[in-house]
């Protein structure tokens, strides 16, 4: 098989997360902005909060409401997290907790453990894509005396040090080396920029019946072009695969009443999966 996956605390839980930063470096952004908008559409809705749904299957948010509550928790990650530990284990609990309580305050989502878990999922690979950012403004300058002297405007300066000195360590660049060899090999890749392939298939779906499309139909959205065109041919291989092998499958059935499910377990045949997820979904 030619690819792997296509896609994407030990501080204190008593640490006073809203000191994180000291009073003469703010943090700079669209806060403001983005809670004004906020208020003015809570003030619209009857309860006071936003909409947004989290299908019971999925760890994603949908529409409608699915950009704000991007937006939102982007920025409420930003306002919440820490940069001077190596990954988001290492956010103290007390600000994820307090990440969550914020969302579910601002949107209408029942305060059930489904929809805690994809609010810090969530949370997490905005808090990935942050540090990623971070690590490619350190690699513009060519030393670490450089780096130091230019802060991101998102960061505070213990924050930045911590970070300067994280990424110059051997233990990450051995990991950032290995990661960018395996992403390498991805021959796969997709048109739906850092849209979840579940949102996709939901927002897809049959809305009479709420049935979402098969595997393979799911890569075609996913992997074609409005033009017709794969991504890559490595896209369309995998499509003929899974055709091939469905075409042996239904020979072997008398008779076939929906092909739907014959499509999944090959599509899982030829992508393979892990614990999680299926490879490719």
């Amino acid at each position: 098989m030619m690819m792997k996956n296509m896609h994407i605390s030990n501080d204190s839980e008593t640490a006073d997360v809203s000191a994180i930063l000291p009073p003469e470096k703010k943090r700079k952004g669209r806060g403001k902005t983005t809670w004004l908008s906020t208020q003015k559409k809570r003030k619209e809705n009857d309860n006071g909060k936003l909409k947004v749904i989290i299908p019971p299957y999925r760890t994603v948010a949908v529409d409608p409401g699915a950009k704000d509550f991007i937006t939102e928790l982007s920025v409420n990650v930003l306002h919440n997290t820490r940069h001077d530990v190596k990954n988001w284990k290492g956010v103290p609990d007390l600000a994820k907790n307090r990440i969550v309580a914020y969302m579910l305050d601002t949107f209408q989502l029942l305060d059930i453990q489904h929809n805690r878990d994809t609010i810090l999922q969530t949370a997490k690979n905005l808090y990935r894509y942050r540090r990623s950012r971070h690590h490619d403004h350190f690699k513009k300058f060519a030393t670490k005396e450089e780096s130091l002297q230019n802060i991101p405007t998102d960061v505070n300066e213990v924050e930045w040090k911590f970070l300067v000195d994280y990424f110059s360590s051997d233990d990450f660049k051995k990991m950032s080396e290995r990661n960018k060899n395996n992403k390498a090999k991805q021959e796969v890749n997709h048109i739906c920029g850092r849209k979840k392939f579940q949102a996709v298939s939901y927002e897809v779906r049959d809305t009479t019946t709420g049935k979402e499309p098969n595997f393979q139909k799911l890569w075609e959205i996913t992997h074609m072009k409005p033009n017709g065109q794969w991504v890559t041919n490595a896209s369309a291989e995998v499509n003929d695969k899974v055709k091939d092998v469905v075409a042996e499958k239904i020979q072997e059935i008398e008779e076939v009443t929906d092909v739907d499910p014959i499509i999944n377990v090959a599509f899982v045949q030829i992508m393979g999966e892990k614990s999680k997820y299926i490879l490719g979904q």
